[in-house]
């Protein structure tokens, strides 16, 4: 048997009984009774300590979702099969798999933190397989060459250009490129410019950090503060400012 049936059987009344057999008696557990979705979902998120506003924000949607769709239960009396019915739902509604896969993810460790707290004595949504639902993800087409000509031809402003030129040139990701100061532009012992995005503020990941070499024909801002004056969001990003700011120019040119 894998390892997956092993465990429950040992999770299982047969095996209480042959460890009871043996003479074993397991010391009784007691977990909280009659707390709700809500009532769990607002300890946790309350409680639980956050990197980014942005995740606590969509950790707090997918529990609301997953309440709307079942009712307030008691998290007790939730099951697997709740788990499996809402992404059935979600995958039938268009949802892309990420999108389920995300959702479960965050009603998940809510139930794992109501088992640290002795709401629960078993987490729910424990080991689904969600590969079946929902749309698999789409890998995107490059911009032909006389896409990018016409991207660049359309009239926009100085800002929305810069940006565009940084991303095409340099690989940065959206955000990265948002929130770029004067500040980060450094001179190689070489000659050339590159950006310094050694910065935890910048970079998605800690891993990211690294130099970023810069076309000689780019011309940026003379200024130490930001290069682009894209708003930031309460985690201090600025891709949706600037994503907006940006997909209509690429839009305009893909979808001609």
């Amino acid at each position: 048997a894998d390892l997956w049936h092993k465990q429950q059987y040992i999770n299982s009344p047969a095996w209480d009984k042959v460890l009871r057999d043996d003479g074993f008696e397991p010391a009784p557990v007691s977990v909280a009774e009659g707390v709700t979705i809500s009532g769990l979902q607002q300890e946790y998120i309350e409680k639980s300590r956050w990197n980014r506003e942005a995740t606590k924000k969509q950790f707090k949607l997918a529990i609301d979702d997953l309440r709307e769709f079942v009712g307030d239960l008691p998290v007790s009396e939730i099951t697997a099969h709740h788990g499996y019915d809402w992404a059935q739902k979600l995958s039938e509604g268009g949802s892309a798999n990420r999108t389920i896969s995300g959702r479960i993810t965050a009603c998940r460790s809510m139930f794992e933190y109501g088992i640290r707290t002795k709401h629960l004595l078993e987490n729910p949504f424990s080991g689904l397989r969600l590969s079946t639902y929902g749309r698999k993800g789409e890998s995107y087409l490059p911009l032909e060459k006389d896409e990018l000509h016409r991207l660049f031809q359309q009239p926009m402003k100085d800002q929305e250009r810069l940006a565009l030129t940084l991303l095409l040139t340099t690989g940065m990701r959206l955000d990265e490129v948002a929130l770029l100061r004067g500040d980060m532009i450094k001179v190689h012992e070489a000659g050339f410019l590159y950006a310094d995005l050694r910065t935890k503020s910048v970079v998605k990941n800690e891993g990211s950090g690294r130099l970023v070499a810069l076309h000689p024909d780019v011309q940026l801002p003379q200024t130490q503060g930001r290069l682009f004056t894209y708003a930031t969001n309460v985690d201090g990003k600025a891709y949706a400012a600037a994503g907006n700011a940006l997909r209509p120019l690429v839009k305009a040119v893909v979808d001609s």
